[in-house]
């Protein structure tokens, strides 16, 4: 994000102004203090009383509303931002005049960059500086304009009405009862074209978090945030195709990897067998000849073959570590169907398959073996071989899984808090896409 700030950062740090000029207030008796002069146009004191400033001369307008809204410091502080120091010098609380939404305004000055502005609205805070940019509407429908390339998008149109006042007001706030203001964003970042009477100006600004607000001026606290804000950015938040794009290079790295381990790999058998299970449907379990497994873990894959023909044969087995006792238990079986239906041939299964067993330390084992057969077969003649370090590509399959579902989870995360950030806009892209 480009910074808004033009100016001398140096010469900018202390020119602030100390001195100030005190007005007496006809309403209340009290002081009000100018730190603008003859630049302050328009002066509220904190009893709500309005006046006109001429050339130093003041002149009673009107009466606002006393300051119950109070800003987080008082007026007159100095305020530091980005090593550039201000003095607060105006607070308004305004609202649209159409839907009475209700935010506040904080008017800051330093003599060399000119007006700053934090505005505060349901908690959220953005920082607010005048643009020299000037973007142009083709017409009265236009819902997007851009800067550097980037596009903003039209969030709302209201008009602004001050409701509460106190400080002083290099602009005659008077007029802003007939303000118009147009929001464009693209968060973390907004514009805002304002229209008076005669004159449009636009402001370029960017969400600031509440923390750092009030770092910022200083204050003990500051509103709770409620909801989501118009520019607010989303937590640990990352563009969906910035996302597509890490889980692509992510994935060619990870099939580099799984290429070296498998032509690394051994495939060592270390056991194989042949047995035969008859008479009964289910036989004793027998034990197995002990076999070692090396440089472990390593994965290890259990291999059954059989002469099943139209039949099923299922073997429950235990892995059993001979010196600590510890065995993995496991299910594994075979099932293969032929036949000839309505003129064509069919067959469904098979008569061999493997099971792979993950991270299988070093050490001495044997299997401790339960054969169980189909009741419909008399006699089964079958095979049980074991490999280890086999190559495989389970857990390449398994990261792309999960390399596909990070993706997702990331866009539908970002458009549920997208929607949310347009719910009150009448101008939501969701709305739309809705439509259609």
């Amino acid at each position: 994000m480009k910074s808004i700030e033009n100016c001398n950062l140096l010469s900018a740090k202390e020119n602030i102004p100390s001195a100030y000029k005190v007005y007496p207030c006809s309403k209340c008796k009290g002081e009000m203090h100018s730190y603008l002069y003859a630049q302050a146009k328009f002066m509220v004191c904190e009893c709500g009383a309005a006046y006109t400033l001429d050339r130093g001369d003041l002149q009673y307008e009107k009466k606002y509303k006393e300051v119950d809204y109070k800003p987080i410091v008082a007026i007159g502080s100095i305020v530091e931002h980005k090593g550039i120091k201000y003095r607060f010098t105006g607070f308004a609380v305004k609202k649209d005049a159409k839907y009475n939404f209700y935010w506040a305004e904080y008017t800051l000055f330093n003599p060399i960059v000119g007006y700053r502005f934090f505005s505060e609205y349901e908690g959220h805070w953005m920082f607010l500086a005048p643009t020299a940019k000037n973007f142009e509407l083709q017409d009265q429908y236009q819902i997007e304009i851009k800067d550097d390339g980037l596009p903003f998008r039209l969030y709302s149109k209201y008009i602004a009405k001050p409701i509460v006042l106190a400080g002083e007001f290099h602009y005659d706030v008077s007029e802003e009862s007939s303000m118009e203001v147009h929001e464009f964003i693209n968060a973390p970042e907004i514009i805002i074209r304002e229209v008076a009477k005669q004159s449009v100006q636009w402001l370029k600004g960017y969400y600031v978090e509440p923390g750092d607000v009030m770092a910022i001026f200083n204050a003990d606290e500051v509103p709770l945030r409620n909801g989501i804000g118009v520019i607010q950015p989303q937590t640990f938040a990352m563009d969906f195709d910035t996302v597509l794009k890490i889980s692509g290079l992510s994935l060619i790295l990870f099939i580099c990897i799984q290429c070296v381990f498998n032509l690394n790999a051994t495939n060592q058998r270390v056991l194989t067998f042949d047995a035969v299970v008859e008479d009964s449907t289910n036989a004793k379990a027998f034990v197995s000849p002990s076999f070692e497994l090396k440089n472990g873990p390593k994965n290890l894959s259990y291999r059954l073959n059989s002469d099943v023909y139209n039949q099923w044969f299922e073997t429950d087995v235990t892995l059993v570590n001979e010196k600590t006792g510890e065995d993995i238990d496991f299910e594994y079986g075979v099932e293969y169907y032929h036949g000839y239906t309505d003129g064509e041939t069919w067959s469904e299964g098979n008569t061999n398959g493997d099971k792979l067993i993950e991270a299988v330390p070093s050490g001495k084992y044997h299997l401790l073996v339960t054969p169980i057969k189909d009741p419909t077969a008399s006699i089964i003649r079958y095979n049980i071989s074991l490999f280890s370090d086999v190559p495989t590509w389970w857990n390449l399959i398994k990261s792309m899984l999960l390399l596909a579902v990070i993706p997702l989870i990331q866009y539908f995360r970002g458009r549920n808090f997208e929607e949310k950030r347009w719910m009150d806009s009448d101008y939501s892209p969701f709305d739309i896409e809705n439509d259609e």
